[in-house]
């Protein structure tokens, strides 16, 4: 009597092991996504930050704000230096003076915003928890979004 030796797998096994793998895929793959958002957020955190250090610099050398992000950071042209956008690239950053039509205080306090978006058609325009970040001359951490915990503590 021969006996015939099978080698390999059947098409059952094949489609179990796929099945499987299918599932786990499914399940993996939106929570990497979701934490890769999360941590795309640090861009927004790390490109604030280092405007709000160029800012400060600029106040020490000039005794004023600006609310200008460009190529030069002198007095005369009142514009930090930088592209506008954060590190990675994933966020918009923004400058602000305060509004002219606000309360005056007294004496008038120099001040300034700073805002983080996401790019438009980037992959953080997606996330909804966290739509922007903002960030004033008193190291207030704002965030807008769904979430509580936008910034890292």
């Amino acid at each position: 009597m021969n006996r015939i030796v099978q080698l390999g797998f059947t098409l059952i096994e094949l489609m179990v092991t796929l099945v499987i793998l299918a599932i786990l895929v499914a399940i993996a793959y939106p929570s990497y996504m979701h934490w890769t958002t999360v941590t795309r957020r640090s861009d927004a955190e790390i490109g604030l930050t280092q405007l709000a250090a160029q800012e400060e610099k600029f106040f020490a050398d000039c005794n004023a704000y600006t609310s200008s992000i460009g190529a030069t950071e002198s007095c005369q042209s009142a514009t930090l230096a930088g592209s506008g956008y954060s590190p990675d690239g994933y966020y918009v950053l923004t400058a602000k003076s305060p509004n002219p039509n606000d309360a005056p205080t007294s004496p008038p306090q120099p001040s300034y915003l700073l805002k983080a978006v996401p790019m438009i058609t980037g992959p953080q325009a997606n996330d909804t928890q966290c739509t922007s970040f903002t960030l004033d001359e008193k190291g207030n951490k704002l965030a807008t979004g769904t979430a509580t915990d936008c910034w890292k503590k």
